[in-house]
């Protein structure tokens, strides 16, 4: 057999021997995407939140609250802070029993207490402070829901030294016993250092983002990043901005 007949035997197309079905089938083109939801076990949904936005965020929830009851935001962010950012579920129980939530949200004393103080008309009638002894005319005496009177110096030192210890939502009564809390507009209005009020601020975000359910810190080094997630599971998160694992 001579080399032409050969060759000639060898030549043959691609499209003969079915080559070119076999590697381009539409099988192959239709290739399904993968969802990470379903084949990631670490999967979830959540998103990395800058502090102005986590602040927008909760001051939303704060302004919801308080036009929805009726009451201030101060009292709103403590309701808030207590019951862990359920706004339906607060608003029900207050409308229930407004009474009953206040009291076991430490706002409200349990039981009555002497507030007979208040009373007097003149101006220049005078009492004692419990704390630093000192007789004071009763203008320069203020307390919480629960009736207990201090002066309003006292006040201020007691908030100062809390908060220099880090305290800042659970700022309570001076009085003995008392669990009643101190409310935010009453702590600024008697703070008069701005870098405690500045601390006292960043204190209470603190608590605030510890409290709510869908938010976490960050906690890569000096990150500032908090991460939201609306259905909270203990799945890992990645930081967009220090690319921390969590």
């Amino acid at each position: 057999m001579s080399g032409e007949e050969c060759e000639s035997d060898m030549d043959y197309s691609e499209e003969e021997c079915g080559y070119e079905d076999y590697y381009n089938t539409a099988e192959d083109c239709d290739i399904e995407s993968v969802d990470a939801s379903k084949t990631d076990p670490e999967y979830f949904v959540f998103e990395c939140l800058s502090v102005e936005e986590v602040e927008r965020l909760l001051n939303e929830s704060v302004e919801a609250l308080s036009t929805s009851l009726q009451i201030t935001p101060s009292l709103a962010k403590v309701l808030l802070h207590t019951h862990g950012w359920a706004i339906d579920e607060i608003s029900d129980k207050y409308r229930a029993d407004s009474t009953s939530l206040l009291v076991a949200s430490n706002i409200k004393p349990a039981h009555s207490v002497d507030i007979s103080w208040r009373s007097s008309s003149s101006p220049r009638a005078e009492t004692s402070c419990p704390v630093c002894a000192f007789a004071r005319a009763v203008t320069c005496f203020c307390s919480l829901a629960c009736g207990h009177a201090f002066c309003r110096d006292c006040w201020a030192m007691h908030f100062e030294v809390k908060i220099m210890q880090g305290v800042s939502t659970g700022i309570g009564c001076m009085a003995q016993e008392c669990e009643v809390l101190a409310p935010e507009d009453m702590i600024l209005s008697l703070l008069t250092r701005p870098n405690l009020r500045e601390k006292y601020q960043q204190f209470a975000f603190r608590d605030y983002v510890k409290s709510h359910p869908e938010l976490r810190f960050c906690p890569g080094p000096n990150c500032q990043v908090i991460v939201r997630a609306k259905e909270p599971a203990a799945k890992r998160a990645l930081c967009t901005s220090c690319k921390t694992s969590f």
